[in-house]
């Protein structure tokens, strides 16, 4: 549980600074199996709160580009965990997710404990064109 509470920790730093995250390559093979296990996660995890807030029967709507901000994970490393998960399908010129409830379902079994970024006190550090670009203003 180690790792992934340290990947978690990771991409909640990205969060805070508002930039997208993504491991140092090239990964381990075990280093994939953790990221792409997390990457999943996440994702459902995203989806999961989207469909909720929406209150809708339809799927919602939501791009890959919406994910990656949502979870501070790289496009690239988003479509492959969509991959992976196997609910993404091309279809009529355009790519669409299918999820099933049971995937949903199967997902609530695995929860895992969550880095509360509102108890993590950090400030990220400022480059010499960010102080001086404040400084500017």
């Amino acid at each position: 549980g180690y790792g992934h509470f340290m990947i978690d920790f990771s991409y909640t730093l990205s969060k805070l600074e508002n930039k997208i995250g993504t491991p140092e390559r090239p990964l381990s093979d075990l280093g994939l199996l953790s990221y792409r296990r997390y990457w999943s996660e996440t994702i459902i995890e995203a989806l999961l709160k989207h469909r909720s807030k929406d209150g809708e029967s339809e799927s919602p709507s939501l791009s890959i580009n919406d994910l990656s901000e949502i979870s501070a994970i790289m496009k690239e490393d988003v479509l492959a965990a969509l991959q992976n998960l196997n609910i993404i399908r091309y279809q009529q010129g355009s790519y669409v997710l299918s999820i099933t409830k049971d995937l949903f379902d199967s997902y609530q079994d695995k929860r895992r404990l969550r880095v509360d970024s509102k108890c993590l006190f950090w400030t990220p550090k400022l480059s010499t064109r960010q102080i001086n670009q404040l400084q500017n203003k």
